[in-house]
């Protein structure tokens, strides 16, 4: 059994372990929540939590908040 939270700042997954609990599981970056960003900045797009730095600089090609 998995579980997907989208949130409408962070969305993280979670597993049923074999003791009946359940395991958030991180990104590959030991997160276990995942900001809901998108950043293009020229040809790279940044997803997650890689894009919200991409606020400051680049605030117009950043979108937050879209689950709204």
């Amino acid at each position: 059994v998995i579980g997907i939270n989208f949130g409408n700042a962070y969305a993280s997954i979670a597993v049923i372990n074999k003791e009946g609990r359940a395991d958030t599981i991180a990104n590959e970056d030991g997160e276990r929540q995942i900001a809901c960003a998108v950043a293009f900045s020229g040809s790279e797009t940044y997803i997650g939590n890689q894009a919200l730095p991409q606020l400051v600089k680049n605030s117009a090609n950043t979108i937050l908040g879209f689950r709204n």
